[in-house]
């Protein structure tokens, strides 16, 4: 199970109430509700388990939340959230922005259980040749999102650079924090470096060298991630979520794979929004991304 708080529980209900009010989902009808669930997760959201007598359609959002797997429920809320965004949601009267960051943290959060979960079961590796087969048929997305993520990199480490409260009361951690970002931005280069230009065809070497590069970046620091995971916070400091997305975006590129809490992408998201003890995550990962481990 997802193992959620009530207060979690409570924050979910909350954002999933625009924009239509508290026990609402969204823009859904109770019909459009239930087809919604049968049609996408295969889920009976009216069964009596989910119900318990009438609830409102955000009371069996919640129920559901609480009793289900936490892979099925990260995906139900990852979809939740991209609908709520197309809905302008950050522009709601009654959601807040804090609302809306909190939702983002419990969002991480379920991902990267998720990601454990799937990883006891999988080998986390992945085969060259699918790896340079998407290279091949992604360059131009690669491309643009690899650079889009180092300007946004670039941006975050002024916020975490300007950020006197948390070198006043956290200097190791915001140390760590400059550190990681500057190791996450040279490896990004790297790969930029490798990737051939689009009239240009892989070579062998290349090819390799991409496949090491990828496994660096995807795998990094998931086993360590679960000993790592703690409700440290950061102060004002948090992570952009366009951020996070283009994080988990470069690995679904290269991999195919979950482009949210997926590997290194999960790793520095939940870091910097605090859902994470930064010093050690930020050492593991600037040793996996510098290649001494």
């Amino acid at each position: 199970m997802a193992n959620l708080t009530d207060n979690q529980l409570k924050t979910i209900k909350r954002f999933v109430s625009h924009p239509s009010g508290l026990g609402y989902v969204l823009n859904y009808s109770n019909n459009s509700f239930s087809s919604w669930f049968r049609d996408n997760w295969n889920v009976n959201i009216d069964w009596e388990e989910y119900t318990n007598g009438e609830l409102s359609k955000g009371d069996r959002l919640l129920s559901f939340c609480a009793k289900a797997d936490v892979d099925l429920v990260s995906s139900v809320l990852r979809r939740l959230y991209d609908e709520a965004i197309e809905l302008d949601i950050e522009t709601s009267e009654q959601v807040t922005v804090q609302t809306v960051r909190s939702f983002q943290q419990i969002l991480l959060t379920l991902e990267a259980q998720a990601t454990i979960k799937g990883n006891t079961s999988q080998p986390k590796g992945f085969s060259k040749e699918t790896v340079l087969r998407n290279v091949k048929n992604s360059r131009p997305s690669i491309i643009l999102v690899v650079s889009g993520t180092i300007e946004r990199l670039a941006e975050f480490r002024e916020v975490v650079r300007a950020d006197n409260a948390l070198g006043a009361t956290q200097p190791e951690t915001k140390d760590r924090l400059l550190k990681l970002l500057d190791a996450l931005s040279v490896h990004l280069e790297n790969l930029l470096k490798l990737v051939p230009m689009i009239d240009q065809e892989v070579s062998g070497e290349q090819g390799s060298q991409i496949v090491k590069w990828t496994d660096q970046y995807v795998n990094a620091a998931l086993p360590k991630l679960q000993e790592y995971v703690s409700p440290e916070a950061l102060g004002r400091t948090s992570v952009p979520a366009g951020l996070i997305l283009l994080c988990g975006g470069i690995g679904s590129l290269l991999t195919g794979f979950s482009p949210i809490g997926f590997g290194a992408g999960s790793i520095v998201g939940k870091m910097l929004v605090g859902e994470m003890k930064s010093g050690a995550a930020a050492d593991e990962l600037q040793d996996r991304f510098s290649g001494e481990k």
